[in-house]
């Protein structure tokens, strides 16, 4: 089972989104969060957004019976909830610790 603890502060017209997701499941578990806030501004890296991340929120992996933590920031101010789950599926070949290997990877 997955769920999702959400907390948002607002500040100098800027929301940001903290968020931790939890697998309590004996599979890694491949999650979708969907945000209705829009623009959404992921975290990025040298300019970069981070993996993961879509116009309308981001897909990560949750290692079987682990927790991951996400955020991000909008200009939009919360009306509703602020971030869903809207889809899980276990992770192909195990606990997700170690996903099987993309093009990417070799």
């Amino acid at each position: 089972m997955v769920e999702l603890d959400v907390q948002t502060e607002r500040r100098d017209c800027v929301t940001f989104v903290a968020a931790t997701v939890h697998n309590d499941g004996r599979t890694g578990r491949q999650v979708r969060l969907r945000t209705e806030l829009d623009p959404v501004w992921p975290p990025r890296r040298q300019g970069v957004p981070a993996a993961g991340w879509h116009e309308d929120g981001g897909t990560f992996t949750v290692p079987a019976g682990r927790t991951r933590g996400v955020g991000f920031a909008t200009p939009a101010a919360p009306d509703g909830p602020v971030l869903t789950v809207a889809e899980t599926e276990p992770v192909a070949g195990g606990d997700g610790e170690h996903p099987a290997p993309t093009p990417e990877h070799v």
